[in-house]
């Protein structure tokens, strides 16, 4: 049986070259790891990003980082919940 999935846009060059401007991503409902790709809601101001996970705390907080080097998201996002995340991206169209 198929889980549900959501439709994101990635909107920027964050995520280049694995997810590049205009990028339509599919999100399932299952528990990040480390090195996925995940969408998330920053809780303080509701926004929706596109990141990679780079490290997850013990207690289920994630710290998400943009894949490219040249633009202002390829930083650190800080301890977010796990409740933060509303999928990870298992499938991409261009």
């Amino acid at each position: 049986m198929v889980g549900r999935r959501e439709r994101f846009h990635v909107r920027g060059r964050s995520m280049s070259p694995a997810l590049p401007d205009g990028t339509t991503v599919l999100a399932a409902h299952r528990t990040p790891v480390e090195g996925s790709i995940v969408v998330a809601q920053l809780p303080e101001s509701g926004q929706v990003i596109v990141k990679r996970v780079v490290r997850i705390e013990a207690d289920g907080r994630l710290f998400l980082r943009g894949d490219g080097e040249i633009t202002t998201d390829s930083r650190d996002y800080g301890a977010l919940p796990a409740d933060a995340v509303l999928g990870v991206v298992v499938s991409t169209f261009p």
